[in-house]
């Protein structure tokens, strides 16, 4: 026990860190059973001021194509005011980033504990799960790099991370095309990263916590592109209406 204690104390925290990009399960060792609140604080604390740096290198581009979408508008007060409110996204919305994070992080870490307490009979305490999410986090930073690279290089801000590549359209028809094309890579990574902290947090077998994580992803993705397609159609009819 003195020895594990010692590992724990030799190994820094950006070492930890970096092990979750390729041995979670190693950094979530040496987390259990001393599990403390700079554990979640600093992974999201350093996402965020990635996710900001993200956001100012893009702005340009991402208002590019506001700008192309906005109908022609003769009106210069409607003009006006575009141009106040793209002033304050500008300024303002680099806020966007660290609450959504702190926000999902919250979201996640319940439904960690719901899915370890139904699917494995097995009690996660609510900072354990924070941990959880909040490594899992530190996978958006490479996502953010690979993001900022392409829409620099190609001066596009639509660049697809997942098996939406390999589609000629890039508004596919059926139901089944709108849930490969929302899939990220990254995201997956991600619930790779989430079935490392059950399986060692839960005592769980690894292959069965990724197998069922990713059977909750899967029905979450499918879930929102229903959503999605339920709200079109609602808008649809709502203009025919009209």
């Amino acid at each position: 026990m003195e020895q594990v204690e010692f590992v724990r104390s030799e190994i820094s925290l950006a070492e930890r860190w970096k092990r979750v990009f390729t041995r979670p399960e190693c950094s979530f060792d040496l987390v259990v059973g001393q599990e403390r609140a700079r554990d979640w604080i600093i992974p999201i604390l350093l996402t965020s001021i990635v996710g900001i740096i993200y956001f100012y290198l893009t702005i340009d581009l991402v208002g590019a194509i506001e700008d192309d979408n906005r109908f022609d508008v003769s009106d210069e007060v409607q003009d006006s005011q575009y141009r106040e409110w793209k002033e304050k996204s500008r300024l303002y919305g680099w806020t966007l980033i660290p609450v959504g994070h702190f926000t999902s992080l919250v979201f996640i870490a319940v439904v960690i504990m719901v899915v370890s307490k139904l699917a494995f009979q097995v009690e996660l305490d609510f900072r354990q799960a924070l941990i959880a999410k909040a490594h899992a986090t530190l996978i958006v930073i490479p996502e953010w790099i690979v993001l900022t690279f392409f829409m620099l290089w190609t001066g596009s801000a639509g660049i697809i991370l997942g098996p939406g590549i390999f589609f000629e359209d890039s508004n596919p028809q059926t139901f089944l095309g709108r849930v490969f094309f929302t899939i990220n890579f990254f995201d997956a990574w991600q619930v790779w990263v989430l079935s490392a902290a059950i399986s060692v947090f839960g005592n769980i077998n690894r292959r069965r916590a990724t197998i069922t994580l990713g059977v909750v992803w899967i029905a979450w993705l499918f879930a929102t592109v229903a959503l999605e397609e339920f709200v079109t159609k609602m808008q649809i009819a709502q203009s025919a209406v009209s």
